[in-house]
């Protein structure tokens, strides 16, 4: 088989958002003996490393492969000007630690400086365009670097082989997780800057008012603040299941040992991908090449309190000629941390063994498959199955309440890619996810037993690729259609389930580019897509996103979008318990004249309705972003982004307490004085069926329609409008010095407003800088050195002082808060004798180094730290030691 055939039959092997990344062209055997000779021109600009290589494979007519992993997050230096191919690329590869080694049939293979042989990792392939390079024939080394090859997944875009430079995305890879200490997902998005914690074990069980009810201690990703269901979380580009009373995804039941890269995007994007992506997406991106074995060994404690964690795991995988497939097991336990074991905590108030952090003992297992069936069809597959157990304790000071939880979680996708050419491929998915949760109580006013679950089932098709040629480059887009059920049980209470039929757009043109020149204008590239979703219980939705992106020159780049996005109700949400309450309560602004004398002086009768309104519609949003980014030529390895976003949030479901409509001006608009009778009159004969439930907690016995004096309308409906706008940042910086490797990098979100309006008639409000609110400023800066196998790292991580807005803390400053992580790791590299040594990674991480506490804040659940903005879990070290076979 050709070299040529090879890279066509792979070059298109994707899911829905992912592409075989394109990595370079390649040119005829016959010539390759003149390449190292013949002077090439060059115009490369700093860019990233893997996107320069492909300009360089195409300039220099010469196929380049090389391991993702190995480029992942590097920047290459700009070549210009008349050079033989061989200066050019070592040119262009300074400061990234990697060097290149040319084969027999000159195929450029990429690896690091330090490897003897070429790297048989995760390779990204293309072919070029020149005419002969089906001539040229595969080496047995060449073929079994292409056994390794690994689907890429390209987050914020349907179209295959592209990834969309209009498109705001922020990448960690696996090195960004070890790095970091962390011992599971939910841990290492909370060191997200952009990432708000409004949802978290400890906040769903504080004082905290504004937190998402997330049962059995569930973890959600709440980019800008938006709300935890304003963030839509993928695995591998795949919607999941919802958890709980569905409002998010668990992202505690995800692996961190599958994991191989983590996207975020930081801009709306239901025009790609539907609902809840009002605030962004983050992706799980898993492993997809991994061959040999592996296992994994950690244990972490804190340094005050019995706090500690216990994880093993291991992953065996198997590569053959027409694909491959691994399996991963990961099992955690952690031990609780208790409000006795913090002595800022006030248990006057909160009970000592109220629980911190919960005790979890949590199992994994993952699967993954990739197949090629026939020469232009392929397959792949992922399962994922997660057990996890919970406890915690009350915060209750009157007595020990316990709280026991089980969730499992299910996912399966299969794909199947078939190639029509070598331009465009029809795939089909198949999705399947599934939540059960049960809770149990231990007093008897809390449910003995309840079992919550969710599920959704997809069926997906999509066609995709180059559409035809401009001169500036190729048209590229994508067409699709999908079914989906999501259903939602609450057992014994209720159950019921929707259809979403689907259908979107997406394309990418290239206005300016190739050899067109233009003054301030190296490459202009236009993006739209547009999505149209029909829902079987509440309605339609369509929405459009467009976006631009423009290179200046070879350092400077900009790039804006504006988008249109939506967040339907969840189907927990339109089963809900409805009904009314028949209340007297005391009216301030009561006419004398309208006194029931059934009830104390000053009172009256009030009808409130409570539940979710029948008229509930999609949440619905607009926003913007703005963007450049800097990588000078005079410092390559250095990259700066900046960027604005702003969203502008409306018909956002809202609960409403029951006299707020009563007692505050700002819900004055939920208050009916003068209720129609013929209203009340059809209220009244469905509570007499049994149809509605009315609760009477007035002194009349047998109340009528004609009783009641006011009707509230405290339900959950379309009510209030949150506008957020700020600033991202970030910078990056790799260098050398000597054998000495270095990275540095700096990442923060500045919130400019975060303003709330309750009502459509009310007052908006900044509530930026508040007690369980969004701070404005959040950053972390890392700085890590290599030398040799050896890797020190450490980070600075920063929320900023705000301000204690809760009724009688007298608007009191709250401190910033500012911790350091320090992480050293010791590769072994095979250097030992002994067998079970070769292979072998150890580290050693402290989260916390000098155990600073959570800034005081005073708050009604004796905790006396903002649960949303700090963590009271301390110093913390841990033990790490990875081997590989």
């Amino acid at each position: 088989m050709s070299f040529e055939s090879i890279c066509i039959k792979y070059k298109n092997y994707v899911s829905s958002v992912s592409v075989i990344g394109l990595v370079v062209a390649g040119s005829a055997a016959s010539v390759h003996a003149q390449q190292t000779e013949e002077v090439v021109k060059f115009d490369i600009p700093a860019q990233k490393l893997s996107n320069a290589l492909k300009s360089y494979g195409v300039a220099a007519d010469r196929q380049v492969l090389f391991a993702v992993n190995l480029v992942r997050g590097k920047q290459a230096n700009a070549v210009l000007g008349e050079l033989q191919p061989d200066a050019a690329l070592e040119q262009l590869l300074i400061g990234s630690g990697l060097a290149y080694e040319a084969t027999a049939s000159d195929v450029v293979i990429i690896k690091t400086a330090q490897q003897d042989a070429p790297v048989a990792q995760t390779l990204r392939l293309a072919p070029n365009e020149a005419e002969g390079a089906d001539s040229v024939t595969v080496s047995e080394e060449e073929s079994d670097v292409l056994q390794e090859l690994e689907e890429i997944i390209v987050t914020g875009t349907n179209i295959r082989g592209v990834e969309n430079p209009t498109t705001p995305v922020i990448q960690f890879d696996r090195e960004d997780i070890d790095l970091s200490g962390v011992a599971t997902v939910q841990d290492f998005v909370r060191l997200i800057p952009q990432n708000f914690g409004s949802t978290t074990p400890l906040t769903n069980n504080s004082g905290n008012p504004f937190n998402s009810p997330s049962l059995t201690e569930a973890t959600s990703i709440d980019l800008r603040g938006l709300g935890p269901g304003s963030t839509l979380t993928l695995l591998n580009g795949r919607r999941l299941s919802l958890s709980g009373i569905g409002n998010f995804f668990d992202v505690s039941s995800l692996p961190v040992s599958i994991i191989e890269r983590v996207d975020v995007l930081t801009d709306s994007a239901s025009a790609i991908y539907g609902s809840d992506a009002v605030g962004g997406v983050v992706n799980f991106v898993t492993r997809r090449d991994f061959s040999g074995l592996e296992a994994r060994a950690r244990y972490g404690t804190v340094t005050s309190g019995n706090m500690a964690e216990s994880q093993i795991g291991g992953t065996g995988g198997f590569r053959w000629g027409s694909g491959g497939g691994f399996i991963s097991a990961e099992y955690t336990d952690v031990k609780s941390l208790k409000a006795a074991d913090r002595d800022y905590v006030d248990l006057t108030t909160t009970f000592p063994d109220a629980t911190l952090f919960p005790k979890q003992e949590t199992f994994n297992l993952f699967g993954s498959l990739d197949q090629q069936i026939a020469d232009r069809l392929s397959l792949t597959a992922d399962a994922l199955f997660t057990n996890r157990d919970t406890e915690r304790n009350s915060f209750r000071p009157t007595r020990d309440q316990i709280f026991r939880g089980n969730r499992e979680t299910i996912f399966v996708n299969v794909g199947l890619d078939y190639e029509i050419n070598d331009d465009l491929t029809v795939s089909l998915f198949f999705d399947y996810g599934d939540e059960a949760l049960e809770t149990r109580g231990s007093d008897d006013d809390f449910a003995d037993f309840t079992l919550y679950d969710n599920d959704v089932s997809i069926v997906e098709g999509q066609i995709s690729g180059s559409v035809f040629e401009l001169p500036a480059g190729r048209v590229t887009a994508a067409l699709g259609v999908s079914y989906r059920n999501e259903g939602y049980e609450r057992v014994g209470r209720m159950m019921g389930d929707r259809d979403v039929h689907a259908a979107y757009g997406e394309v990418l043109i290239p206005l300016i580019g190739g050899n067109q020149s233009i003054p301030l204008i190296q490459d202009l590239t236009f993006s739209a897509a547009v999505r149209y979703e029909d829902y079987s219980d509440f309605g339609d939705t369509f929405n459009p996103k467009i976006g631009l992106f423009w290179r200046l020159n070879h350092d400077l780049s900009l790039r804006g979008s504006y988008s249109e996005a939506f967040r339907a109700p969840t189907v927990a949400t339109t089963l809900a318990d409805t009904g009314y309450f028949f209340f007297p309560f005391s009216d301030p602004g009561l006419d004398p004249a309208q006194q029931d004398p059934r009830v104390p002086d000053g009172e009256t009768l009030f009808l409130f309705f409570f539940g979710t309104d029948a008229n509930v519609q999609p949440e619905t949003a607009e926003g913007w972003t703005a963007g450049a980014e800097w990588t000078p030529g005079f410092a390559p390895g250095l990259r700066v982004e900046a960027g604005l976003f702003d969203v502008s949030y409306t018909d956002r479901l809202q609960d409403v307490d029951l006299f707020d409509p009563i007692l505050f001006e700002d819900f004055a608009i939920l208050l009916d004085r003068t209720p129609d009778p013929a209203f009340l009159g059809d209220l009244f004969a469905r509570f007499s069926t049994g149809e509605l439930e009315l609760l009477n907690f007035t002194p009349i016995a047998d109340p009528t329609a004609d009783d009641v004096q006011f009707l509230v309308n405290s339900g959950l409906q379309n009510l209030s409008t949150l506008d957020v706008r700020g600033l991202d940042f970030s910078a990056n910086y790799d260098f050398e010095a000597g054998v000495n490797v270095f990275n540095a990098s700096f990442a923060a979100s500045y919130l400019l407003d975060y303003e709330i309006q309750v009502t459509p008639t009310s007052a908006p409000f900044s509530a930026r800088d508040e007690v369980y609110r969004p701070v404005d400023l959040r950053m972390r800066g890392t700085l890590s050195w290599s030398r040799d196998r050896l890797t020190a790292y450490a980070a600075l991580n920063h929320v900023g002082g705000y301000t204690d807005n809760q009724i009688g803390n007298n608007n009191a400053s709250i401190d910033a808060w500012t911790t350091v992580d320090l992480t050293l790791a010791y590769d072994t590299g095979g250097r030992f004798d002994a067998a079970w040594a070769n292979g072998a990674v150890f580290s050693i991480s402290v989260q916390n180094l000098l155990d600073e506490e959570p800034p005081f804040v005073s708050t009604g659940d004796g905790l006396n730290f903002d649960t949303a903005n700090a963590s009271p879990l301390g110093r913390f070290i841990s033990f790490q030691m990875t081997m590989s076979w």
